[in-house]
């Protein structure tokens, strides 16, 4: 942190100007989910969002267990102590109430004293420069630590308390309006997935190519025709549509072979796993890598262009994307099931419509089985009723889909944009603050200097004020707690 500051400020580690306590430890058979007589919620690393604290997913233990410390005050900063994540640990929240809780182990308060403001260390924790200081000083191998000796190389830039309170009204002023412009934007990936589900629904329906219709009513007549007509039609689509199960469409479904991990590597052939289909979008950015014999069974689940591979297992089952690149050699794992259709002229269509939330999406959520750990087998696959238009209204509705599919991923390129332009202006809206250009100094105020010198005695006389407090039985005041 810059020494360049104006006139009355001071620089002061972090740790001269806050109280440091350590969150609750307690035993998970002691713990609660529910609320319960006697017991108190604790706040946790995950309770930290978006600079903000949420209060769902909370954990109750026995009140008994909290000490008066410990328990949640108006402006303290709840923040995460230990976490295996470099961008969980550190991260900060403040209370702007009094709350009947406390915090659990891996998290920690810092207390501001109370002749400084608060919601001025609060500010603090959200700048760039706190955070790069956590990166470096919390860096572990495996978990990353915060200890008490981190907070004292931490320096904060430090004015006089008028001008803090200054600092505080204009800061939440022009921070108020970058949250509210955050959270009308939060809606727009909302709407977006909202709209790509409509033009799917639309899509499989019928409903996206009726101008198209009227327009080619000799177009070519359906595919593989005898498939069709077998099934009883519910008529969510229009007349010249046949439906029929995928089963009849396709020359394999299969799924990946168990005992796979003992072929891992660091390079080879690409081994194709949920997480990389988890957004109907085949993602082989961070590819795990098998190493085959010639022999190996699983040379069946080689993956071939206009495949479409369907997540069979887990909390992403149903998940799916269809094979559009060649991909040189790559294999599905036991969770990814791999269709293959006879005709691969219809597999960009027959993949919207297994996509389409109220198409073959609600059917294969319908029949996955198991609640823990939800699954799909490959007769179930099989089943899913599709139906087909002619081959030229296909290749019409999957442009159409395209079409205004890239128009909603241009919306959400300018949303990203937004987002990141708005992290940045509030950067450096931060950073103006600490550097004392946001708001005049005032000659008159007593300097940064003298405030902390009575923070400093304050603290010198605090432990022979507990000392006595614990000799005659008593508590200390809550206003001798807030002085570090």
């Amino acid at each position: 942190m810059t020494s360049n500051l104006p006139p009355g400020w001071a620089l002061a580690p972090l740790d001269s100007l806050c109280e440091k306590f350590r969150g609750v430890s307690y035993n998970r058979d002691d713990a609660s989910v529910q609320p319960r007589d006697g017991y108190l919620p604790i706040l946790r690393a995950n309770n930290i969002e978006n600079d903000s604290l949420t209060f769902t997913d909370l954990v109750w233990i026995p009140a008994g267990r909290i000490s008066e410390q410990q328990r949640i005050r108006k402006g303290d900063v709840l923040i995460a102590m230990s976490s295996g994540s470099k961008q969980v640990v550190g991260k900060t929240a403040q209370a702007r109430n009094d709350w009947e809780g406390a915090f659990g182990a891996f998290c920690g308060i810092l207390r501001p004293a109370s002749i400084v403001d608060s919601l001025f260390i609060g500010r603090f924790l959200q700048t760039r420069y706190y955070r790069s200081k956590i990166s470096e000083l919390a860096a572990g191998t495996n978990i990353n630590n915060l200890k008490n000796e981190h907070f004292a190389e931490i320096e904060v830039p430090f004015p006089p308390l008028p001008e803090q309170r200054r600092i505080v009204a204009k800061l939440e002023k022009l921070l108020d309006k970058l949250d509210s412009c955050q959270k009308r934007l939060a809606k727009i990936p909302i709407l977006l997935k909202r709209f790509r589900e409509s033009v799917l629904a639309a899509a499989c329906s019928g409903r996206l190519t009726e101008d198209w219709r009227e327009e080619n009513r000799s177009a070519d007549s359906l595919i593989v025709e005898d498939a069709f007509g077998s099934l009883p039609d519910e008529r969510d689509f229009p007349n010249e549509w046949r439906t029929t199960n995928l089963g009849t469409l396709v020359k394999l479904v299969t799924s990946g072979s168990r005992g796979w991990a003992k072929y891992y590597a660091e390079s080879g052939a690409i081994f194709i796993r949920a997480q990389n289909i988890n957004s109907d979008i085949l993602d082989l950015d961070q590819p795990a890598y098998v190493q085959l014999p010639e022999s190996c069974e699983g040379l069946r689940t080689k993956v071939q262009l206009h495949d479409i591979l369907i997540t069979i297992t887990g909390a992403n089952v149903t998940k799916s994307a269809l094979v559009q690149s060649h991909v040189e050699d790559a294999y599905v794992s036991q969770h990814v099931a791999l269709v293959r259709l006879n005709d691969v002229r219809v597999s960009e269509f027959v993949f919207l419509a297994l996509v389409s939330p109220v198409h073959g999406r609600r059917q294969l959520r319908s029949l996955a089985y198991g609640q823990g750990k939800p699954g799909l087998n490959l007769d179930n696959i099989r089943s899913v009723v599709i139906a087909l238009p002619s081959l030229s209204e296909q290749h019409e509705i999957v442009r159409r889909v395209n079409q205004l599919f890239a128009l909603a991923d241009q919306v959400e390129g300018r949303y990203a944009k937004a987002m990141q332009y708005i992290a940045a202006l509030k950067q450096s809206i931060l950073a103006k603050a600490f550097r004392g250009e946001l708001v005049p100094q005032d000659p008159n105020d007593e300097p940064a200097s003298a405030l902390l010198e009575r923070i400093r005695e304050a603290r010198a006389t605090r432990p022979a004020n507990r000392s006595r407090q614990r000799a005659n039985g008593s508590r200390p005041s809550s206003e001798q707690l807030r002085l570090p």
